[in-house]
């Protein structure tokens, strides 16, 4: 996944600010892929100018303005290209991993909070998934309404 595709993916359920895009993104996959507002907004403006979408601006208070963001039909087509295209699995990096492939260099106590820190970990990620499937079970989240 990139931040292209998923913001793309956004998008195509219908307009929406900056800020707004980081919300969404935040609550869709944000459990699976991390995006700050330091890398939505310069992901934006490429955007922009590779005509992938297009800003409108609205004005917000006496001085304000917000842009509001429109995929356009060849940001459309990029997305399903994407979508259609086979996987492309990349190699992960996990410091944690790494330091389990080496556990018994560590301290007894040290390696029980380690594997006890590594189990918490994927149990919230558990509750994560559960969430997601009971939102989507109880057609709860707007966005997808909208996509579905």
């Amino acid at each position: 996944m990139s931040l292209r595709s998923a913001l793309l993916a956004l998008l195509r359920v219908g307009p929406m600010s900056g800020y707004d895009l980081q919300k969404q993104f935040s609550q869709s996959v944000g459990h699976v892929w991390h995006a700050a507002d330091s890398q939505i907004y310069p992901e934006l403006r490429k955007m922009a100018n590779e005509g992938l979408v297009v800003a409108e601006e609205q004005s917000r208070g006496e001085r304000g303005i917000r842009r509001i963001y429109h995929v356009t039909e060849a940001g459309d087509r990029a997305f399903l290209e994407w979508m259609n295209s086979p996987p492309d699995y990349q190699r992960t990096r996990d410091a944690t991993h790494l330091r389990a492939a080496s556990l018994e260099s560590a301290e007894p106590d040290a390696a029980r909070a380690f594997l006890r820190a590594h189990i918490d970990h994927w149990r919230h990620e558990l509750e994560c998934w559960d969430g997601e499937l009971a939102h989507i079970e109880a057609l709860d989240n707007p966005m997808l309404v909208n996509r579905l």
